[in-house]
């Protein structure tokens, strides 16, 4: 004899649907805000290694003192004026040279707009991309990188909190 058994999944029906609402942006949800989190730990990330790559940690090739009527700067160059590193500042959004852009199930970040940089006709994303590319006597220090595995074990731990605060919101048990 069979029988019957009805599953309510109205629950998981409500979470799905949040969830697709949060990565398509149109919503402020759980994983919208995990998504905005992980741009602010990208960026972060970014910096701290900036920090180190310019002052002679990592493979980037030694960086070259400016020279300034006459005299040489105690400052290197890709750090003189500060502009490409304000660009990875994690707690502000809008700053010149940043890019945060929502993109279908995620977040795209680095340099980016019409900011240009201090004094010159280029803008903060083309001297980023001479940098990442290396061109001419330009060597590459590639600023824009993938994720190393302990931000993205970060990362994962991000959405799993998401997740769990959505799922409590949502009563899919």
């Amino acid at each position: 004899m069979a029988k019957n058994v009805k599953i309510d999944l109205k629950g998981l029906k409500r979470f799905a649907k949040v969830v697709a609402s949060d990565l398509r942006h149109q919503t402020n949800g759980p994983v919208k805000q995990v998504l905005t989190q992980w741009a602010a730990r990208y960026r972060a990330f970014l910096r701290t290694r900036f920090v180190k790559f310019s002052g002679g940690g990592g493979n980037w090739p030694k960086l070259k003192s400016k020279r300034k009527r006459g005299s040489i700067s105690s400052a290197a160059i890709l750090r003189d004026t500060g502009t490409m590193f304000a660009a990875f500042q994690p707690a502000f959004v809008n700053k010149p040279g940043q890019l945060e852009k929502r993109i279908k199930f995620g977040v795209r970040v680095g340099y980016g707009g019409p900011g240009r940089h201090k004094g010159g006709s280029v803008t903060i994303a083309d001297i980023a991309s001479f940098h990442q590319e290396g061109k001419g006597f330009l060597p590459k220090r590639e600023t824009i990188v993938p994720p190393d595995s302990q931000l993205i074990q970060k990362m994962l731990g991000d959405m799993g909190r998401g997740l769990r605060k959505l799922e409590s919101q949502t009563d899919v048990v």
